[in-house]
């Protein structure tokens, strides 16, 4: 867990001195380590969440998944897999879900990933979230949270927790119900992409445009703002 902070920190600082603003984005367990690297570095501009992994809780996790924490501190570590079932590829589009079963087939790993994972890694990757959990209220950066309500392999409350617990002010959060884990490859992929680019020009905006920041506010809460001054006006 230490070697894969110190190594995002390392890529983020490169970025930093080139850049102007440096936005953290990630996937999956990549989005723990995302938030991990915004607590490093509150300088981060923004800090994208897809898929948040606090705790495998989704549907398709097997039952016994929390003894996999004990056998860690056997033997066993040494030799036990996780390998990937259905829904293969973690994805709810069949017709993707077949080719990246195919490939994991055929190659044991394939575009979304390997189709089996070591016993050190997934306790690496516990250990992980365990530490951001307790971290969430230090991280300040602008925060967009992106997660699908089937999730098989997280399920929302992981979402919920983040944006319960997060020290973001600008903070917004979007549910998907077309997509499992992997909505970067699933049906709503171009939602995503398109809310991904959004919120980053508008954490640039709210912060560039003005000395002092300013707060940022949904279009629709904006709309109805101005209604509401609109009719106070006229009373």
């Amino acid at each position: 867990m230490e070697q894969w902070i110190s190594a995002a920190v390392a890529e983020f600082d490169k970025l930093a001195a080139r850049h102007r603003h440096v936005s953290v984005c990630g996937l999956s367990m990549g989005a723990t380590l995302a938030a991990a690297l915004a607590y490093e570095r509150p300088a981060a501009r923004a800090l994208l969440l897809l898929s948040i992994i606090l705790s495998y809780d989704g549907w398709a996790i097997p039952w016994y998944r929390f003894l996999l924490d004990y056998v860690y501190y056997t033997p066993m570590r040494s030799r036990y897999r996780y390998r990937e079932h259905e829904p293969y590829g973690l994805l709810r589009n069949e017709a993707l879900r077949s080719k990246i079963a195919r490939a994991m087939q055929k190659n044991d790993i394939s575009e979304v990933g390997p189709a089996s994972i070591g016993m050190p890694a997934l306790h690496e990757a516990d250990r992980l979230a365990g530490w951001v959990r307790k971290k969430l209220k230090g991280i300040r950066t602008d925060c967009l949270i992106l997660h699908a309500i089937d999730d098989e392999t997280s399920s929302p409350h992981n979402a919920r927790f983040v944006g319960t617990h997060i020290g973001a002010s600008f903070l917004r959060t979007i549910w998907l119900d077309d997509s499992y884990h992997m909505i970067t490859s699933d049906n709503e992929r171009e939602v995503v992409a398109r809310e991904c680019a959004l919120f980053l020009r508008e954490s640039v905006a709210a912060t560039v445009s003005t000395t002092t920041p300013t707060p940022v506010i949904s279009r629709a809460l904006a709309r109805r703002l101005r209604q509401l001054a609109t009719v106070a006006r006229k009373g």
